[in-house]
């Protein structure tokens, strides 16, 4: 009797003991929680990689946009930058006081972008020849360009604010917009070159600057023109009481349009009774 208590106990005792030491395996080494802390470990480092990526993806996006908007080289076009005087450009009328450059060759997108109403298709001569009545002339696509022609785009006689708010709400867009502003008899002239809402680089001369933004791109100086800060007085006059070099911008801006964009002595005249644009009434905001 005494012999089955001691064995019992013994039993008892190694099934106790075999048990502590289970639970001791258990909590040293858990069988379950290591997949998932391996996994979860493994997780971080492929999310940490994976933002990598997208930032350096993002960044690279970013400069090549950067890079789009440097000067484009002179040789691409069909004739010189500067053409001596503007009765020599390409367009059948008169140089236009104002018009726009947009990197955007979907004529639909930019109808919608202005809210075009009572949209006529037309060539280039009756769209150019009517945009009194029909208010601004959008062009067939030049390359990868397109042009916005018309007494409706504003001007520099109005509020210079509302004109920095149209090029931004356009340019959010349609990206990369381009605004080109010379008034022969008064000198005032503009140029604005704006991609995605943001503006790069604007000048705007009435009298006096009233928008001087960004840095000279390097066509300007290689042009000539000059941009005076905001309260700078006025250099040397000429007879007509205009400083100088408002005239000198004025006469060079298709010269930076074509170094910037588009030649608009390179276009085809021969296109002009075949090639069909869209003429309307645009509705967008900002618009006269």
């Amino acid at each position: 009797m005494r012999n089955e208590v001691k064995s019992c106990e013994a039993g008892d005792f190694q099934f106790a003991n075999t048990g502590a030491q289970s639970r001791i395996a258990n909590v040293t080494n858990p069988p379950d929680q290591f997949p998932v802390l391996l996994l979860l470990m493994l997780g971080g480092v492929f999310g940490i990689a994976l933002a990598k990526i997208v930032f350096v993806r993002r960044m690279a996006e970013l400069r090549r946009k950067e890079q789009a908007l440097e000067e484009i080289p002179d040789h691409l076009f069909n004739q010189p930058a500067f053409p001596e005087r503007p009765e020599v450009y390409g367009l059948p009328y008169n140089q236009p006081d104002v018009w726009l450059a947009i990197r955007n060759r979907n004529v639909d997108h930019i109808l919608e972008a202005f809210g075009m109403q009572n949209i006529t298709p037309c060539t280039w001569e009756d769209g150019l020849e009517n945009t009194d009545r029909r208010g601004i002339f959008v062009s067939p696509p030049i390359g990868g360009w397109t042009l916005v022609l018309g007494p409706r785009l504003p001007d520099l006689s109005g509020d210079v604010d509302a004109l920095f708010r149209f090029i931004t709400q356009l340019s959010a867009r349609l990206g990369h917009v381009q605004y080109f502003h010379s008034n022969a008899a008064l000198h005032h002239h503009a140029w604005v070159r704006s991609e995605y809402g943001r503006i790069h680089r604007a000048f705007a001369w009435t009298n006096q600057t009233v928008w001087n933004q960004g840095r000279p791109t390097l066509a300007e100086a290689q042009l000539g023109m000059i941009s005076p800060g905001y309260g700078e007085p006025a250099m040397a006059e000429d007879c007509f009481g205009q400083p100088e070099f408002a005239m000198a911008n004025a006469e060079r801006i298709p010269a930076l349009a074509a170094r910037w964009s588009v030649n608009l002595a390179a276009v085809n005249t021969s296109s002009f009774s075949r090639d069909r644009g869209v003429a309307g009434d645009p509705r967008l905001p900002g618009l006269g």
